[in-house]
């Protein structure tokens, strides 16, 4: 996982599918890949979606408050104010510039 991550979560899809139960330490968690399973968890019911207390402490440190480690109204506010990037007209022109940069992060290697 430590070596690998993008090819640990890939193999994880590949032998599990598109939801996996793991088991890190005492945590146990899920890992989602399908877009709805996502959705559902980040907007539809966000309000039942209990994260690691602890890990977001130590991930605010180092990022400070974001829409990836904040909570309740303040995550609320946080996503409105991204939630436009990610309208569906926009997603095509994304998925291309994702995939340019992919495919040269890859013929760099992982490691550069």
């Amino acid at each position: 996982m430590r070596r690998d991550p993008l090819g640990f979560y890939d193999d994880m899809k590949a032998r599990h599918g598109d939801a996996v139960r793991l088991r890190l330490g005492p945590y146990r968690l899920w890992l989602l890949f399908h877009p709805d399973h996502v959705e559902a968890v980040m907007a539809r019911q966000a309000q039942e979606f209990i994260r690691f207390e602890r890990l977001m402490r130590i991930l605010r440190q180092w990022n400070g408050e974001n829409v990836l480690t904040a909570d309740g109204p303040a995550w609320r506010e946080r996503r409105r104010h991204v939630l436009p990037v990610f309208a569906t007209r926009n997603l095509s022109a994304y998925a291309d510039a994702i995939a340019r940069r992919a495919t040269a992060f890859w013929r760099r290697g992982p490691t550069s």
